[in-house]
């Protein structure tokens, strides 16, 4: 029998070879090589030996040294050679990988956000999309009046906002200050009722007509609160329904930021001194991070229930508006569930079909589910509640035994106290290397990229499919969970203080990104977006100097406003304000903060799950 064999590795490993060679040009190294070697060897030995010695250098000499740089010469080409032939092609194929992952990371962001106004129909959609163009686009003066118009249905605030960005942009404060009291009233009219029935929108309104004078989006994007926080609940109870789809794109610009080599800063506090004091100081600061994710925890899972039937179409944003608080919001999804019951129940006894009741019950099922966590996540409160207080008390009866040294930065020659320090987060070489590859499989053949593809043409069609749309929502969600336990042992995203601090930061600024882009393209835009955002700290300063100030009681005076102020940044209005309101409460302590938290916490009262929810889906 006659056979064939195939030998591709043989041809392949050859023409690498050749292909190595022309890169080096070697007829070119060997001329330097020689021309190195040969004359300039020569002369430098002559004159350094006549200088040092008086006389010319033996031929011995001279044949040992021209020997010498000839054989190592020849010996770094040859190692350079083998090098680029066997492993130096991984560095190319690193850079092809990582232009491809920011191409599809790029892409990806745009199908997030082009899922969140799937999720709605007719005015609503047109008000999300409205929201993301305000929130995410440096709009002209035109985009503002439609994004506007479209926000609030009423042309003419469309133009008071854009007459208003128009003269803002020219730097005429003067005239933007004047147009703002005389459309005061009117505008306060439309926010009014813009606050029924979309907070965030309504928000979003009175800030673009109440500054004078407005940051440029390109210096940064303020972040989502809490999303690495409702992540890493979605790990802990195996629900990615935890995640909403605006956490999930938070997520992938996080990744964008670090695969782009963003440097984070990071501010922390420590105590150096006697023994007991400093654990009694970890001690609290562990509980009381402890207490606040437990705060989270339920208001987090109230969020990504009322996000959830949003996107299920059970309800639109005027039935469950954005940015009520979670008090109100409780109230809202328990209705919103219970008419839910109530349909379904009606369904069932109507004998209607399946295909919709089985929906309806996939949705009350996964609400309830929800609903329960944000139960569980609220009882967890209480006894972080007492664990906190426990912990306070052993501060305050240390700290008290063994004074601590107040400082906001450690004085060298001071070496007892309470320190703050500054410190950058970013990947390292080898934990890019690895995420991109992360990312590369995940791309390239779990088959995410060509599911949001086929979503294009739906959409486009005006096809809209719903458990279609539920998968690639939750092929979303996966993705973020994976590359989340990926990147949590790189630079510790699970702990609390760097969710706090990188929730401090801001987004890089993606308005210019679009579906056209090349991936080289986008990843010239990453890297250069990288360098333009606004790194400043005096956000994360400000939050841990309220932290200092109202739980540690460290004294605010001029001193250390002026040193948080120059040198991370930190509002000098707001630090006077917190340590004005310090001084009013007659320096308040840790205590009385704990007592003022816990009964925030009380008037949030989840209703129990009535038995007929349950009944329904057996």
């Amino acid at each position: 029998m006659n056979t064939i064999k195939l030998n591709k590795s043989g041809a392949f490993q050859n023409s690498r070879v050749f292909g190595t060679l022309r890169k080096m040009r070697l007829s070119k190294a060997l001329m330097q090589l020689f021309w190195t070697a040969g004359p300039v060897t020569a002369i430098g030995l002559t004159l350094g030996y006549y200088i040092g010695y008086g006389k010319m250098p033996p031929t011995e000499l001279m044949i040992y040294f021209i020997s010498f740089t000839v054989f190592s010469g020849l010996t770094g080409l040859i190692a350079k050679l083998v090098y680029d032939t066997t492993r130096g092609h991984l560095s190319k194929t690193r850079e092809l990988d990582m232009k491809f992952v920011c191409g599809e990371l790029g892409s990806l962001v745009l199908d997030i956000r082009n899922l969140q106004v799937e999720a709605y129909e007719g005015s609503e959609s047109k008000r999300e999309a409205a929201l993301q163009l305000i929130r995410r686009v440096e709009l002209s003066s035109y985009g503002v009046y439609l994004a506007f118009t479209d926000l609030t249905k009423d042309r003419k605030t469309g133009l008071i906002l854009g007459r208003i960005h128009t003269y803002r942009k020219a730097g005429l404060f003067s005239y933007v200050n004047n147009m703002q009291n005389r459309f005061s009233p009117y505008i306060s009219g439309q926010y009014e009722q813009l606050k029924a029935s979309s907070p965030d929108a309504a928000l979003l309104l009175n800030q673009h007509f109440g500054e004078v004078k407005r940051q440029s989006l390109r210096q940064g994007v303020v972040r989502e609160p809490y999303f690495i926080q409702r992540i890493f609940a979605a790990v802990e109870k195996e629900d990615p329904w935890l995640i909403t789809l605006k956490d999930a794109e938070e997520f992938i610009i996080l990744c964008i930021e670090l695969i782009s080599d963003r440097e984070f800063p990071i501010l922390y506090f420590s105590y150096r001194g006697n023994w007991s004091v400093a654990e009694a100081f970890d001690s609290l600061e562990r509980k009381r991070l402890a207490l606040n994710m437990a705060r989270a925890k339920g208001s987090n899972r109230l969020f990504a229930l009322a996000a959830y039937l949003r996107e299920s179409g059970v309800c639109d944003e005027t039935r469950i508006p954005k940015g009520l608080k979670p008090e109100a919001l409780a109230e809202h999804l328990f209705d919103e569930l219970d008419q839910l019951a109530q349909s379904v129940r009606q369904d069932v006894a109507a004998r209607k079909s399946t295909g919709e009741l089985k929906e309806k019950k996939l949705v009350l099922k996964n609400g309830l589910k929800l609903y329960e966590l944000a139960q569980q996540g609220y009882a967890q409160v209480k006894k972080a509640q007492e664990q906190y207080a426990a912990a306070i008390q052993r501060w305050d009866k240390e700290s008290r035994k063994n004074p601590v040294v107040y400082r906001f930065i450690g004085s060298r020659w001071m070496r007892k106290g309470i320190d703050v320090r500054e410190r950058t987060l970013s990947l390292s070489d080898e934990h890019k290397d690895e995420l991109i590859r992360h990312l590369n499989w995940y791309f390239r053949h779990d088959g995410i990229a060509a599911l949001l593809k086929t979503t294009k043409a739906q959409t486009a069609d005006d096809d809209k499919n719903e458990s279609d749309y539920y998968e690639r929502c939750e092929t979303v969600r996966r993705l973020v969970i994976e590359t989340a336990l990926v990147l949590s042992p790189m630079i510790g995203l699970s702990k609390p203080e760097v969710q706090r601090n990188l929730n401090s930061t801001k987004a890089i600024y993606l308005g210019e990104l679009s579906p056209d882009q090349t991936a080289y393209q986008k990843q010239q835009l990453f890297e250069q977006l990288v360098t333009d955002t606004d790194n400043n700290t005096g956000l994360a300063a400000e939050r841990m100097a309220h932290t200092m100030l109202n739980v540690y009681q460290i004294p605010l005076d001029d001193e250390a406003i002026q040193f948080l102020h120059l040198n991370y940044g930190a509002s000098v209005e707001n630090l006077k304000i917190m340590a004005e309101k310090a001084e009013e409460t007659g320096g308040s302590t840790g205590l009385f903060q704990y007592d003022q938290s816990a009964a925030n916490l009380q008037s949030v009262n989840l209703k129990p799950v009535p038995g007929s929810w349950r009944k329904v889906l057996r």
